[in-house]
């Protein structure tokens, strides 16, 4: 017990190869993003968002087929939990690219799906539509709201203790948020799952 009381670890003897390795995944991680792209929700780049639910069992698929050669819009899919609905009946959220026609758009994936399996098994609960220009703007305010935070935090630390330490602060969260959103981009990349950019992300 008392060799590990007095065990002292030189962590400060390695800061040059986890500084070099930090920086080393910073600039993976830009590169990969502008490659890659992120994946913006309708929050950030407009579409339509409407929840259904199935009274039989139903999955992804099932739904892609019934949409497929409808000439829709790109859209994705996406389980929903229906809380304090029968447990065999499901939900799912289908985001999809708009023009704009929203209504339109709205009655033609409900129709498709009503087609395929059943009027009586598909409900339409709930639909969100932001339109693209929004989108944009919010996406706009989204980066002026994490700029002027990072300003925010220089200043106070700065101030508060030393400025270099507010610089350090900085650095470390560029670092840490360039990080969360490649392991983001890696992820869709994988096919598992479908994780989106949204105002929550934010």
């Amino acid at each position: 017990m008392s060799k590990l009381q007095n065990k002292e670890i030189a962590f400060m003897k390695y800061r040059w190869i986890v500084i070099l390795a930090s920086i080393a995944l910073m600039i993976a991680s830009v590169v990969l993003l502008t490659k890659k792209g992120l994946n913006y929700g309708i929050d950030f780049k407009g579409g339509l968002s409407l929840i259904y639910q199935f009274e039989n069992k139903t999955s992804e698929k099932d739904i892609a087929e019934a949409l497929k050669g409808k000439n829709l819009p790109k859209f994705t899919i996406q389980k929903y939990s229906v809380s304090g609905e029968d447990s065999a009946e499901q939900g799912f959220v289908i985001k999809s690219e708009s023009d704009g026609k929203s209504s339109a758009l709205k009655d033609q994936y409900t129709q498709a799906l009503q087609e395929k399996l059943g009027t009586t098994k598909v409900t339409l609960l709930d639909e969100d539509f932001v339109s693209p220009s929004v989108g944009k703007e919010l996406r706009t305010k989204g980066i002026y709201a994490i700029f002027w935070a990072c300003v925010i935090i220089l200043v106070y630390i700065g101030f508060r203790f030393d400025f270099i330490f507010g610089l350090g602060a900085i650095i470390a969260l560029v670092h840490d948020v360039l990080i969360a959103f490649t392991l983001i981009v890696i992820i869709n990349a994988t096919g598992m799952f479908n994780l989106e950019i949204n105002q929550t992300t934010l």
